[in-house]
Order: C-alpha cells, then structure tokens, then sequence
C-alpha cells in the first residue's frame, strides 16, 4: 500500500477487520450464488472464521486483555496466527505486552476500567483564536462521555465569535461566559470517574433523559 493515498487507512482498516474481526465482504461471484444464510440441512454449518480478539481495532493499532494471564496469551497466539495468515507483520519494538495499564488512543485503559488521558489538556489556556476554540472543542468532544452536561458547557464555547476576540478593552460578557466554560470543562476532566468496563453478567439499565431541545441516553450497571 502506498504512503499518500487518501483512501490507505480505510482500506487498511477493512483488511484488520476481516483479518480479526471475520468482516468478510464477498466477491461478486459469490454473491451471485445465493445467499449464504440457506442452509440444505436442519443444522447450520458452524462459521469457519470468528472474532480473534472480540474487539476491532484501530487502523494499526491494536489493543487485546485478559481478565488472566493464560486468557491474554491464548488470545495473543491467535493474533499471531491471523497475522501470519493475513501477510501482516507486527513490530516488537513498538509493542509492549503484559501491562496491568496501558495508553490507547488517548485513554488509559485498566482492569478498573477506562479514564481520559488527560496530561496535555490540563495544560492549555484559553485560546486566543477562534480556531484554536474550535480545536480545543475537538478535543474534548472525544472526551465527553466523561463529562456530564458536556453540550451545554459546550454550547458556550460555540456562540463565541471572532469579533469577541478581536475587543481589546473590556471583554464581551459572551467570552467572560466561555472563559467560565473553558475551566469548568477542563475540572471536570480532572475530576472525571472511571468508566467501569461492561460485564454481560451484572444488571444493566438504560437511562433516558428527555428534554424540550434535546434527549440522550446512557447505559448503566450496578
């Protein structure tokens, strides 16, 4: 695959996906066959491919767990199998195994659970350019599963224009707003719970929050 392309990760992306994840897209010529969900026998045949990690992964990076030893290793044999399968290689010196914690795609990951990364955010000061809100806003928007009432701190971030940053004497009460915002979001960050892994086992309930502008949900265990 050559470096450039626009398409590269999205291709590349598919073939970890049928590689780990049995996303198998049939050629045409099997397509025009039939369909492959009828049977001839009373009994289905069993799958020939299944899920290696039971997650996808993320283009090139790839995350496996084990609530033990033994489950992370056989899980990891499997990995290295379907590799070795699928002509894909795999670098140890930017591989790390048997971590109690790990970073993986700006979180860090446990057995407790899954926190935000945070470090780099905690640094930032307001930004000085109506672009630099923007990104910053990015930023956290991949972050506000952890942040209760994330769109209406949210919100304030959006109303700013570039004429509220262009005043040089007094302030409009529009950015005194977004200043509050911009530090209530980053405390709240901070200040952030961990997001406890889901178990198939325990209880799990569905939490509707409805209001006249918006509605949102959330799913919860005891």
């Amino acid at each position: 695959m050559p470096f450039g392309l626009k398409n590269a990760p999205q291709i590349y992306q598919r073939l970890l996906d049928n590689a780990l994840y049995s996303f198998l897209k049939l050629t045409p010529e099997h397509e025009q066959a039939g369909r492959p969900d009828v049977f001839d026998h009373p009994v289905p045949e069993d799958r020939s491919t299944r899920p290696v990690i039971g997650r996808r992964s993320f283009i090139d990076d790839i995350l496996i767990a084990g609530s033990t030893w033994e489950e992370m290793c056989t899980k990891l044999e499997r990995l290295m199998d379907a590799c070795e399968k699928w002509g894909l290689s795999i670098s140890l010196p930017k591989s790390v195994f048997g971590l109690s914690r790990v970073d993986y795609l700006g979180h860090s990951a446990s057995a407790e659970g899954v926190k935000a990364n945070l470090e780099e955010l905690k640094q930032l000061t307001f930004p000085k350019t109506l672009k630099g809100i923007q990104s910053f806003h990015s930023s956290l928007n991949f972050y506000h599963k952890f942040i209760e009432h994330f769109a209406v701190y949210a919100a304030t971030l959006y109303e700013v224009t570039p004429a509220d940053l262009a005043v040089d004497e007094s302030e409009p009460e529009r950015l005194k707003t977004a200043k509050v915002a911009f530090e209530e979001l980053k405390k709240k960050l901070v200040e952030a719970h961990v997001l406890r892994h889901y178990e198939a086992d325990r209880e799990t309930t569905v939490i509707v929050y409805a209001y006249d502008w918006s509605i949102a949900s959330s799913l919860a265990q005891d």
